[in-house]
This record gives structure tokens, sequence and C-alpha cells, in this order.
């Protein structure tokens, strides 16, 4: 997963180097919290690391093992725990060893599905720095990523072969 000031993007193991992308949400309308002095107006969109440590599992998608984002994020700690029990609903397996102990340890959601994503209509959750358009940091803000570009590439994937039944998880839990 990538962005742009304009796009959010994501390529697909089994696609090749297509890139499968739809606009970005304005910035305006993104949850999150900035440091005194800063708005909306003062930010622009920048991609980096964030977007890709998600599809490890970590970042917006582990947000019940980073309660100090809460009021950057999803707002409570209840929140913070619905959204990464989300997240497993559009993953593949939970991670052997990064753990959430306010989930009794359950691993962290990880391996981003998109034909759950499109079947769902749940996107990965995406904590990003909110970047100044002249540099430096304001913030952090959550991204809740356009699903087109997830359509667009469980239909290429669907086009590749017969529908199939997912995978039984690899890990188990209470």
């Amino acid at each position: 997963m990538n962005l742009n000031e304009r796009q959010f993007g994501l390529r697909v193991s089994g696609l090749g180097d297509r890139w499968f992308t739809a606009p970005l949400p304005p910035v305006s309308t993104l949850r999150g919290r900035l440091y005194d002095g800063w708005t909306s107006d003062d930010l622009a969109y920048v991609g980096g690391e964030s977007l890709i440590t998600e599809t490890v599992g970590l970042g917006g998608m582990a947000a019940a093992a980073a309660m100090p984002l809460q009021d950057h994020s999803a707002g409570t700690p209840a929140e913070m725990i619905r959204q990464t029990e989300r997240m497993y609903r559009i993953t593949l397996r939970e991670h052997p060893v990064y753990r959430i102990p306010a989930l009794a340890y359950r691993g962290v959601p990880c391996g981003i599905d998109v034909l759950r994503v499109a079947g769902t209509g749940i996107v990965p959750a995406i904590h990003l720095g909110a970047t100044l358009r002249d540099g430096g940091h304001a913030g952090a803000l959550l991204l809740l990523p356009p699903i087109e570009p997830f359509q667009q590439a469980a239909q290429a994937l669907s086009a590749l072969s017969p529908p199939t039944t997912p995978s039984p998880s690899f890990t188990s839990h209470a």
C-alpha cells in the first residue's frame, strides 16, 4: 500500500506490477489530533513506512497495542480494541511473535486479504503522521483508505482462478 498527494494505491502478490488506485479522501476529513497551532489546512499527504507497517500487522492494524495513540486515532481504549478486532476479519492470520496483551496475547492481525476487504467492506486502519505542507510533523491521523483499490484487486484475483475456500488460521485463540 502507498499513497501520494492525490491517490491511494496498492499492489497485490500474484498480480505483477499492476497498481490499483483511487483518489484519497480530503485530509480535512481524517480523524486525529494535531499539535496546538496547526489545522488540517496546514497538512499534506505523505506516504512512507506507515502504509508498509500495516501490511505486517503493525500500526493501525494493532491499535489495541498502542493505547497512547487513542486520542490520535480511534478515540477510546474500547474503540482501539474494536478497531483491531475488525482487522482480524480482513487478514489471513495472527502473527506468531507480535502479540497484544490487551487481547489476551493474540497475535497481531497480519496478511491483508483483498478478497476479505472487498467482501466485508472493512478497510485496513492506517496510522499516519500528520505531515505539514512545508515539512515537519504536526500530530497523528487515522486513514481509512478508499475501498475501490481493494475491490479492483479482488476482481483481478477472481479472474485468475475460480473461487476457493479461504485457508484456516494457523493460530488458535480463546
